[in-house]
Protein backbone atom coordinates (compact mmCIF):
# COMPACT_ATOMS: atom_id res chain seq x y z
CA UNK A 1 0.00 0.00 0.00
CA UNK A 2 0.85 3.65 -0.54
CA UNK A 3 3.63 2.61 -3.24
CA UNK A 4 4.16 5.60 -4.48
CA UNK A 5 5.39 7.48 -1.01
CA UNK A 6 8.72 7.72 -0.20
CA UNK A 7 10.20 5.28 2.67
CA UNK A 8 12.18 6.37 5.53
CA UNK A 9 14.49 3.85 4.64
CA UNK A 10 17.52 6.16 3.77
CA UNK A 11 19.18 8.64 5.46
CA UNK A 12 18.69 10.61 1.88
CA UNK A 13 14.71 10.04 2.36
CA UNK A 14 12.17 13.17 1.80
CA UNK A 15 9.35 12.51 3.55
CA UNK A 16 10.44 13.41 6.74
CA UNK A 17 11.58 16.85 8.21
CA UNK A 18 11.85 20.50 7.61
CA UNK A 19 11.31 20.59 4.02
CA UNK A 20 8.51 18.14 3.65
CA UNK A 21 6.97 19.94 6.54
CA UNK A 22 7.29 22.83 4.49
CA UNK A 23 5.63 21.10 1.21
CA UNK A 24 2.62 19.96 3.38
CA UNK A 25 2.04 23.38 5.31
CA UNK A 26 2.15 24.91 1.58
CA UNK A 27 -0.13 22.45 0.47
CA UNK A 28 -3.07 23.52 3.43
CA UNK A 29 -6.08 25.85 2.65
CA UNK A 30 -6.28 29.10 5.08
CA UNK A 31 -9.73 29.15 6.24
CA UNK A 32 -10.40 32.33 7.29
CA UNK A 33 -11.13 32.83 11.10
CA UNK A 34 -15.04 34.30 11.74
CA UNK A 35 -15.26 37.84 11.54
CA UNK A 36 -15.79 39.49 14.67
CA UNK A 37 -16.96 42.85 13.98
CA UNK A 38 -19.91 40.84 12.81
CA UNK A 39 -23.18 39.71 15.10
CA UNK A 40 -23.60 35.97 16.13
CA UNK A 41 -26.87 36.83 13.67
CA UNK A 42 -25.09 37.94 11.08
CA UNK A 43 -23.27 34.50 10.91
CA UNK A 44 -26.46 32.73 10.70
CA UNK A 45 -27.10 34.58 8.06
CA UNK A 46 -23.93 33.12 5.91
CA UNK A 47 -25.08 30.46 7.01
CA UNK A 48 -28.41 30.48 5.54
CA UNK A 49 -26.86 32.12 2.10
CA UNK A 50 -24.07 29.10 1.98
CA UNK A 51 -27.75 26.47 1.41
CA UNK A 52 -29.88 28.48 -0.53
CA UNK A 53 -27.58 29.68 -2.99
CA UNK A 54 -25.11 27.39 -5.00
CA UNK A 55 -23.29 30.25 -6.83
CA UNK A 56 -23.27 33.97 -5.70
CA UNK A 57 -21.14 35.55 -8.38
CA UNK A 58 -21.82 36.35 -11.20
CA UNK A 59 -24.91 35.69 -11.45
CA UNK A 60 -26.87 33.80 -8.38
CA UNK A 61 -27.66 30.41 -9.31
CA UNK A 62 -30.21 28.43 -6.49
CA UNK A 63 -29.06 25.59 -3.93
CA UNK A 64 -31.31 24.00 -1.28
CA UNK A 65 -34.88 25.88 -0.80
CA UNK A 66 -37.26 24.08 1.84
CA UNK A 67 -39.23 24.63 4.57
CA UNK A 68 -36.88 24.41 6.77
CA UNK A 69 -35.18 27.19 5.54
CA UNK A 70 -37.72 29.45 5.25
CA UNK A 71 -38.26 28.63 8.84
CA UNK A 72 -35.07 29.95 9.95
CA UNK A 73 -34.88 32.67 8.51
CA UNK A 74 -38.51 33.81 9.94
CA UNK A 75 -36.85 32.82 13.23
CA UNK A 76 -33.61 35.22 12.33
CA UNK A 77 -35.31 37.89 11.61
CA UNK A 78 -37.48 38.02 14.94
CA UNK A 79 -34.18 37.66 16.73
CA UNK A 80 -32.87 40.57 14.85
CA UNK A 81 -35.75 42.89 15.26
CA UNK A 82 -35.74 41.67 19.88
CA UNK A 83 -31.86 42.80 18.95
CA UNK A 84 -32.25 45.50 17.43
CA UNK A 85 -29.85 44.64 15.23
CA UNK A 86 -29.89 46.28 11.80
CA UNK A 87 -27.07 45.83 10.00
CA UNK A 88 -28.42 41.85 10.54
CA UNK A 89 -31.67 42.78 8.59
CA UNK A 90 -29.71 44.88 6.08
CA UNK A 91 -27.81 41.77 5.07
CA UNK A 92 -30.64 39.64 5.18
CA UNK A 93 -32.88 41.51 2.74
CA UNK A 94 -30.04 41.22 0.43
CA UNK A 95 -29.54 37.59 0.89
CA UNK A 96 -32.97 37.12 0.14
CA UNK A 97 -33.46 39.08 -2.72
CA UNK A 98 -30.31 37.29 -4.23
CA UNK A 99 -31.97 34.31 -3.64
CA UNK A 100 -35.06 35.50 -5.55
CA UNK A 101 -33.36 36.54 -8.20
CA UNK A 102 -32.28 32.93 -8.12
CA UNK A 103 -35.50 31.14 -8.45
CA UNK A 104 -36.07 33.59 -11.11
CA UNK A 105 -33.07 32.76 -13.31
CA UNK A 106 -33.95 28.86 -12.41
CA UNK A 107 -36.92 29.55 -13.89
CA UNK A 108 -35.76 31.39 -17.11
CA UNK A 109 -33.49 28.51 -17.33
CA UNK A 110 -36.03 25.41 -16.51
CA UNK A 111 -36.78 22.70 -19.43
CA UNK A 112 -40.46 22.75 -20.42
CA UNK A 113 -40.60 19.30 -18.60
CA UNK A 114 -38.94 20.90 -15.39
CA UNK A 115 -40.71 21.13 -11.85
CA UNK A 116 -42.23 24.58 -12.72
CA UNK A 117 -44.67 24.62 -9.64
CA UNK A 118 -41.92 23.81 -7.39
CA UNK A 119 -39.75 27.20 -8.05
CA UNK A 120 -42.90 29.28 -8.70
CA UNK A 121 -43.81 28.09 -4.64
CA UNK A 122 -40.13 29.10 -3.79
CA UNK A 123 -40.82 32.17 -5.78
CA UNK A 124 -43.68 33.17 -4.01
CA UNK A 125 -42.09 32.32 -0.40
CA UNK A 126 -39.59 34.47 -1.20
CA UNK A 127 -41.31 37.68 -2.76
CA UNK A 128 -43.28 37.13 0.55
CA UNK A 129 -40.24 36.57 3.55
CA UNK A 130 -38.64 40.07 1.19
CA UNK A 131 -41.74 41.58 2.43
CA UNK A 132 -41.64 40.49 6.31
CA UNK A 133 -37.81 41.57 5.99
CA UNK A 134 -38.41 45.02 4.87
CA UNK A 135 -41.28 45.83 7.14
CA UNK A 136 -39.10 44.57 10.13
CA UNK A 137 -36.60 47.05 9.15
CA UNK A 138 -38.75 50.02 8.80
CA UNK A 139 -40.17 49.14 12.31
CA UNK A 140 -36.56 49.08 14.11
CA UNK A 141 -35.05 51.98 12.16
CA UNK A 142 -36.61 54.75 14.28
CA UNK A 143 -34.93 53.22 17.38
CA UNK A 144 -32.00 52.24 16.00
CA UNK A 145 -31.11 55.58 14.37
CA UNK A 146 -32.10 56.90 17.89
CA UNK A 147 -29.52 55.21 19.98
CA UNK A 148 -26.99 56.23 16.97
CA UNK A 149 -27.40 60.18 17.62
CA UNK A 150 -28.39 60.00 21.07
CA UNK A 151 -26.46 63.02 23.09
CA UNK A 152 -25.36 64.93 19.84
CA UNK A 153 -25.37 67.42 17.61
CA UNK A 154 -28.11 65.60 15.59
CA UNK A 155 -30.52 64.55 18.85
CA UNK A 156 -30.51 68.38 19.71
CA UNK A 157 -31.04 69.26 16.18
CA UNK A 158 -34.48 67.41 16.09
CA UNK A 159 -35.09 68.32 19.57
CA UNK A 160 -34.87 72.11 18.75
CA UNK A 161 -37.37 72.04 15.69
CA UNK A 162 -39.30 70.32 17.53
CA UNK A 163 -39.96 73.27 19.90
CA UNK A 164 -40.09 75.30 17.10
CA UNK A 165 -41.60 74.08 13.73
CA UNK A 166 -40.24 76.50 10.80
CA UNK A 167 -37.28 77.71 12.90
CA UNK A 168 -34.45 78.64 10.52
CA UNK A 169 -30.86 77.54 10.65
CA UNK A 170 -29.41 80.75 11.78
CA UNK A 171 -31.69 80.49 14.94
CA UNK A 172 -31.08 76.33 15.24
CA UNK A 173 -27.34 76.89 15.05
CA UNK A 174 -27.47 79.68 17.82
CA UNK A 175 -29.62 77.38 19.80
CA UNK A 176 -27.25 74.38 19.42
CA UNK A 177 -23.97 76.37 20.17
CA UNK A 178 -25.43 77.71 23.54
CA UNK A 179 -24.03 75.27 25.95
CA UNK A 180 -22.28 75.89 29.28
CA UNK A 181 -18.68 75.27 29.89
CA UNK A 182 -17.06 71.92 28.92
CA UNK A 183 -19.42 71.59 26.05
CA UNK A 184 -17.93 70.82 22.55
CA UNK A 185 -16.52 72.98 20.08
CA UNK A 186 -19.65 75.40 18.51
CA UNK A 187 -20.18 74.51 15.20
CA UNK A 188 -19.92 76.91 12.23
CA UNK A 189 -22.13 77.08 8.96
CA UNK A 190 -20.42 74.44 7.45
CA UNK A 191 -20.82 71.88 9.91
CA UNK A 192 -24.61 72.84 10.31
CA UNK A 193 -25.56 73.14 6.56
CA UNK A 194 -24.06 69.49 6.03
CA UNK A 195 -25.63 68.38 9.58
CA UNK A 196 -29.06 69.79 8.47
CA UNK A 197 -28.58 68.34 4.87
CA UNK A 198 -27.44 64.44 6.19
CA UNK A 199 -30.73 64.56 8.54
CA UNK A 200 -32.71 65.62 5.84
CA UNK A 201 -31.31 62.67 3.24
CA UNK A 202 -32.57 59.99 5.82
CA UNK A 203 -35.69 61.34 6.00
CA UNK A 204 -35.73 63.27 9.33
CA UNK A 205 -36.29 66.42 8.68
CA UNK A 206 -37.61 68.77 5.61
CA UNK A 207 -36.64 72.58 4.94
CA UNK A 208 -38.83 74.83 2.95
CA UNK A 209 -37.77 78.08 0.98
CA UNK A 210 -39.28 81.40 3.10
CA UNK A 211 -38.39 84.44 2.93
CA UNK A 212 -36.48 84.72 6.51
CA UNK A 213 -34.05 81.17 4.45
CA UNK A 214 -35.04 78.05 5.67
CA UNK A 215 -38.08 76.84 8.04
CA UNK A 216 -37.26 73.63 8.91
CA UNK A 217 -40.19 70.81 10.42
CA UNK A 218 -39.75 67.19 11.84
CA UNK A 219 -41.22 64.58 9.37
CA UNK A 220 -43.14 61.79 10.90
CA UNK A 221 -40.01 59.67 10.73
CA UNK A 222 -38.10 62.60 12.74
CA UNK A 223 -40.82 62.79 15.37
CA UNK A 224 -40.83 59.00 15.64
CA UNK A 225 -37.43 58.89 16.01
CA UNK A 226 -37.39 61.82 18.12
CA UNK A 227 -39.99 59.94 20.54
CA UNK A 228 -37.29 57.23 21.18
CA UNK A 229 -34.68 59.82 22.03
CA UNK A 230 -37.27 61.04 24.61
CA UNK A 231 -39.11 58.16 26.15
CA UNK A 232 -37.68 56.46 28.60
CA UNK A 233 -38.82 52.81 30.31
CA UNK A 234 -40.59 54.89 33.29
CA UNK A 235 -42.39 58.00 31.32
CA UNK A 236 -43.83 57.05 27.73
CA UNK A 237 -43.48 60.06 25.75
CA UNK A 238 -47.60 60.52 25.90
CA UNK A 239 -47.70 64.53 25.85
CA UNK A 240 -50.23 66.27 27.81
CA UNK A 241 -53.12 64.08 28.98
CA UNK A 242 -56.41 65.89 30.75
CA UNK A 243 -59.55 65.19 31.82
CA UNK A 244 -62.67 66.55 31.31
CA UNK A 245 -64.03 66.11 34.94
CA UNK A 246 -62.75 68.85 37.67
CA UNK A 247 -61.30 70.98 34.62
CA UNK A 248 -60.19 74.55 34.87
CA UNK A 249 -60.45 75.81 31.73
CA UNK A 250 -58.96 79.09 31.87
CA UNK A 251 -56.04 77.27 33.42
CA UNK A 252 -56.18 74.48 31.07
CA UNK A 253 -55.77 76.85 27.84
CA UNK A 254 -53.20 78.59 29.20
CA UNK A 255 -50.99 75.43 29.99
CA UNK A 256 -51.29 74.48 26.43
CA UNK A 257 -50.08 78.06 25.26
CA UNK A 258 -47.59 78.10 27.74
CA UNK A 259 -45.67 75.06 27.12
CA UNK A 260 -47.47 73.48 23.83
CA UNK A 261 -47.44 69.56 23.83
CA UNK A 262 -46.73 67.67 20.95
CA UNK A 263 -49.74 65.44 21.63
CA UNK A 264 -52.84 66.68 23.68
CA UNK A 265 -55.13 63.95 24.88
CA UNK A 266 -58.57 65.24 25.91
CA UNK A 267 -60.67 62.27 28.16
CA UNK A 268 -64.15 62.86 27.65
CA UNK A 269 -66.75 60.71 29.67
CA UNK A 270 -67.38 58.32 26.61
CA UNK A 271 -64.24 58.79 24.02
CA UNK A 272 -60.89 60.46 24.37
CA UNK A 273 -59.92 62.89 21.33
CA UNK A 274 -56.50 63.74 20.73
CA UNK A 275 -54.21 66.17 18.77
CA UNK A 276 -51.02 66.85 16.84
CA UNK A 277 -49.35 69.27 16.82
CA UNK A 278 -48.70 70.11 12.66
CA UNK A 279 -45.78 71.62 11.18
CA UNK A 280 -45.61 75.27 10.47
CA UNK A 281 -46.39 74.28 6.52
CA UNK A 282 -49.10 72.05 7.59
CA UNK A 283 -53.06 72.85 7.84
CA UNK A 284 -56.69 73.19 6.37
CA UNK A 285 -57.05 73.90 2.97
CA UNK A 286 -59.13 76.89 3.64
CA UNK A 287 -56.63 77.91 5.31
CA UNK A 288 -59.24 78.69 8.93
CA UNK A 289 -58.00 77.70 12.07
CA UNK A 290 -60.24 78.93 15.21
CA UNK A 291 -58.70 79.83 18.32
CA UNK A 292 -58.70 76.70 21.25
CA UNK A 293 -60.80 79.84 23.35
CA UNK A 294 -63.71 79.74 20.34
CA UNK A 295 -63.89 75.72 19.90
CA UNK A 296 -63.17 74.44 23.91
CA UNK A 297 -66.97 73.99 24.41
CA UNK A 298 -66.73 71.34 21.72
CA UNK A 299 -63.36 70.00 22.71
CA UNK A 300 -64.48 69.64 26.43
CA UNK A 301 -67.92 68.79 26.87
CA UNK A 302 -67.98 65.08 27.33
CA UNK A 303 -71.73 65.18 25.14
CA UNK A 304 -70.33 67.24 22.15
CA UNK A 305 -71.29 65.75 18.76
CA UNK A 306 -67.94 66.46 16.61
CA UNK A 307 -64.62 67.96 18.64
CA UNK A 308 -63.22 70.74 16.44
CA UNK A 309 -60.89 69.14 13.28
CA UNK A 310 -58.50 72.11 14.36
CA UNK A 311 -57.50 74.97 16.61
CA UNK A 312 -54.80 77.00 17.27
CA UNK A 313 -53.25 78.13 20.79
CA UNK A 314 -50.80 80.88 20.30
CA UNK A 315 -48.37 80.06 17.12
CA UNK A 316 -49.38 76.66 17.24
CA UNK A 317 -51.73 74.55 15.36
CA UNK A 318 -53.68 71.47 16.34
CA UNK A 319 -55.29 69.08 14.40
CA UNK A 320 -57.42 65.91 15.36
CA UNK A 321 -56.20 62.16 14.99
CA UNK A 322 -58.26 59.28 14.73
CA UNK A 323 -56.47 57.52 17.41
CA UNK A 324 -53.60 57.62 19.42
CA UNK A 325 -50.59 56.42 17.77
CA UNK A 326 -49.42 52.96 19.37
CA UNK A 327 -46.45 54.24 20.52
CA UNK A 328 -48.66 56.25 23.09
CA UNK A 329 -51.53 53.90 24.39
Amino acid sequence: MNADLPTNSGKGSDAWGPAAAGRMLHGLTKVPPPDSRSSPLQHEIAALADIALQQREPCPRIGTLTHAWFADTSAVVIDAVVARDKDALDALDDLVRRVHRAVLVALGELAPDGDRESLRACERWTQLTANYVRSALDRIAPSVTAARIRGGAAARFLEIVDARPGINSRTIGESINRAGPGAAKPMDEGQLSRLGNGLRAQGLVLAERVHHGLAWELTPLGEEVLGHLQRTAASPRTGLVVTTAGVDRAELLRLVERDPPRLLTVMRRRDSVVYRRMGGSEGPADGKIDPVEHVASDLFDDYAAEPPRYFRSGSCHYERVASPPEEHL
